[in-house]
């Protein structure tokens, strides 16, 4: 009996490390890669969250574009995200054109929106997505951002399977990203969806659950183990409607930077950039870190050095916990 136990021990822990390093392959991590090359910012048309979140509004709310605030901040990759229906599908390439200088974009099909706003025309803004890539060649990802966030997703499976085909039956396949919160490892998400899609955007909605986030990607890889992950980290807290504290945005950044390297993730990404000029401690130091970091070499890191040099820089900041 005691035997039986150790090999079904046995057989359970092997089929975890099994699972563990299948994900690991799964992450596009090459050897020469910098920290930069893997961080992207999450892009709104400037103004967007001003007046929502506990943020300000009028002559003191942001007014920094997306491509502002991506060489503010250091960084050359950004996904340009729908907002209370901007940028609006007219609008695209002159949006696009704003953000040529930045080495990869993305685009929406399906942007920012409650559980109640499903996809009226899920056609329209794949063809225009992918219009704009035939113009902008640096734009190959497509986000589907808050698919998860009601009893139904935004759009129905065979909806989803008719804007799969669309985008990956072309000369020049694009990556689907979709957007998963850690509250969706206990509702609302539907793994039936989750095969049509490259990579998974996960983020986590309050800062107090941040402690959680190994535990949370272990669930996830273990739910879905041959995805690519991609890290999701708030510059503000918008579960909590208040600053991000800085020692909360630097446990993020450490811990992106330890599965960066591991090969757990294979990127970053910041949200958002209508908030990086409002002088909040946290997009500051996270801009500091950007700079620190961003032109090493991702297996060449050393976490040690990094981790102590977090220690020292975050004593200036006034909002440290």
């Amino acid at each position: 009996m005691r035997n039986n136990k150790f090999l079904i021990i046995s057989f359970f822990l092997l089929c975890l490390v099994f699972i563990f390093l299948s994900c690991k392959r799964n992450q596009k991590v090459s050897n020469n890669e910098t920290v930069r090359d893997k961080i992207w910012l999450w892009g709104h048309v400037e103004g967007s969250h001003n007046g929502h979140f506990g943020l300000p509004s009028g002559l003191d709310g942001s007014k920094i574009t997306m491509m502002e605030a991506c060489n503010y901040m250091g960084i050359k990759n950004c996904m340009v995200v729908e907002y209370d229906g901007k940028p609006e599908y007219e609008e695209g390439a002159n949006y696009a054109a704003q953000l040529s200088d930045c080495k990869r974009i993305g685009w929406s099909a399906v942007g920012a929106g409650t559980p109640d706003d499903f996809v009226v025309d899920h056609v329209k803004p794949i063809k225009t997505i992918l219009q704009l890539s035939d113009k902008f060649e640096n734009l190959k990802e497509v986000m589907f951002d808050d698919f998860f966030v009601g009893d139904k997703p935004r759009v129905t499976l065979d909806q989803l399977h008719e804007m799969r085909t669309l985008i990956h039956e072309r000369e020049r396949p694009l990556d689907m990203w979709v957007v998963i919160y850690d509250f969706n490892l206990e509702e609302y998400l539907h793994d039936e969806y989750l095969e049509y899609f490259d990579v998974l955007n996960f983020w986590t909605w309050k800062s107090n659950d941040l402690d959680s986030l190994e535990a949370n990607l272990n669930k996830l890889r273990l739910r879905v183990p041959n995805k690519r992950i991609i890290l999701g980290c708030y510059m503000y807290d918008y579960g909590l409607n208040k600053p991000m504290s800085v020692r909360k945005m630097a446990e993020q950044c450490q811990n992106a930077l330890k599965f960066l390297k591991d090969g757990s993730i294979e990127g970053i990404v910041f949200l958002a950039s209508c908030i990086c000029d409002l002088n909040l401690d946290a997009v500051e130091w996270t801009r500091e870190w950007v700079t620190y970091v961003g032109d090493n070499n991702i297996q060449e890191i050393d976490l040690r050095e990094i981790n102590s040099w977090t220690e020292l820089s975050i004593q200036k900041y006034t909002n440290i916990d």
